[in-house]
């Protein structure tokens, strides 16, 4: 990451230039949510990573999106497709 990695407050101005583009969505999360991430997190072990993986991976499962990734250790986690680009 390097020199790409941005301080909170520049992710911030990234993160509002999202909200004004018309061609990204923000999907709610169900509530039943919570529930299945709880129950994914205790079942994987690994690094700090493990817990945001198993988020978007029951993201994407729960708003029948795809998760596309760079990745290469991003595990299969979830009932969504998960997709990697190497």
């Amino acid at each position: 990451m390097g020199k790409d990695v941005l301080s909170p407050v520049e992710a911030w101005l990234v993160y509002d230039e999202w909200r004004t583009d018309d061609r990204v969505i923000f999907l709610p999360e169900r509530a039943e949510f919570s529930q299945e991430w709880r129950e994914l997190g205790g079942k994987i072990a690994g690094g700090p990573n493990v817990w945001t993986d198993a988020y978007l991976a029951v993201f994407a499962s729960h708003t029948n999106a795809t998760a596309i990734t760079l990745d290469r250790k991003f595990p299969p986690l979830g009932k969504g497709p998960i997709k990697s680009l190497i």
